[in-house]
Formats: structure tokens, C-alpha cells, sequence
């Protein structure tokens, strides 16, 4: 029988591992316990699982430059002092057609796609003013950068896939 992982995806190891980069381990006498921790990590303490998760951020370095910098954007939580926003920024604008673009619209149409961020709440309308063209336009540009940041994603974890299943911790589907 195969040996049980801590994992079942990739994006639950990555979550895990960043989540954790900013908990404190806190003595469990406070009553600290988090009533709703898995049973896959029953048998660990808490300095194993920050352990296991700061072996995942260091895999993640180990990572190709690009796929690196958008799992530390996607799953981080300090963006606006990690550089893995401005690379994925920077790889979006190049990715464009010719034309003049507003560094704050794409950087706004990113974090919109990850779902947090200081401007993960804003609306199209947001976008378009950035921009200043129609909203069709702002829309049509969207759709442009999130079909980009969808084909990142399925590199980036593709890589960490293969990285996590060599090491047993995500279960091989």
C-alpha cells in the first residue's frame, strides 16, 4: 500500500507552506489548538509542520524564474514587498500588443485574478479609468491577461507537481 502524503494537491502544500511562513508556534497549554487542523496532521507537531512547510517555500526557490516569482504572488502574503508581483507584472505587460498601458491597471486586473491585494475588490470600472478607453476594451484587455495568467498558473504547478510528487508529499493522481 502506498505510503499516506500530507497532501492531496498542490495548491493545498502551497497554501499550507505560506500560510504557515507568518503563524507563530504557540505553546499548546494557551490553548492554541486549531480546532479545525486535519487529521492528515494529527501525528505532526508544530515546529514539524513549519519544518515541512519551509522545505516547500525552499523548493519553491529552486523553481524556473517566472513560475517561481507567480506562486510567491498567488500564495504569498506580503505583496507589495514581494518581488514575485512585480516579475509577473512585468512578464504580463511584455506579453501585451503594442500600445500604451497603465502598470497600476495590470497590476489591479492581477490581483483581481489571485483574489486579494489592495485592489482585489475593485471592478472593471476601475480598469477602464486606468486605461481610459471602453469599457469593452477594458474587458476585452482582461480577458487577455487572465487567459496569460491561467496558462501560468497550469506551468506553475505543473513544475510544482512534478517537484512535490518526487518528494512524497503530493499523492500521484
Amino acid at each position: 500500500m502506498n505510503e499516506p502524503t500530507l497532501f492531496r494537491y498542490v495548491d493545498h502544500a502551497l497554501r499550507f507552506a505560506f500560510e504557515q511562513e507568518h503563524r507563530v508556534i504557540m505553546n499548546q497549554t494557551h490553548g492554541m489548538v486549531s480546532p479545525r487542523r486535519s487529521t492528515r496532521f494529527s501525528g505532526l507537531s508544530p515546529h514539524d509542520l513549519h519544518a515541512q512547510a519551509a522545505m516547500i517555500r525552499q523548493r519553491v526557490q529552486s523553481f524556473p524564474h517566472l513560475e517561481r516569482h507567480y506562486l510567491q504572488a498567488h500564495f504569498g502574503y506580503d505583496l507589495e514587498r514581494h518581488e514575485g508581483m512585480e516579475v509577473v507584472v512585468n512578464w504580463v505587460i511584455a506579453q501585451q500588443p503594442t500600445g500604451v498601458y497603465v502598470r497600476r491597471a495590470f497590476r489591479m486586473m492581477i490581483e483581481q485574478y489571485i483574489g486579494r491585494g489592495r485592489f482585489a475588490d475593485s471592478g472593471i470600472g476601475h480598469v477602464r479609468k486606468l486605461l481610459k478607453c471602453r469599457k469593452q476594451t477594458a474587458l476585452d484587455v482582461r480577458k487577455h491577461v487572465w487567459l496569460q495568467l491561467d496558462t501560468l498558473r497550469a506551468r506553475a504547478v505543473e513544475v510544482a507537481e512534478g517537484s512535490f510528487k518526487a518528494l512524497g508529499l503530493v499523492e500521484a493522481n
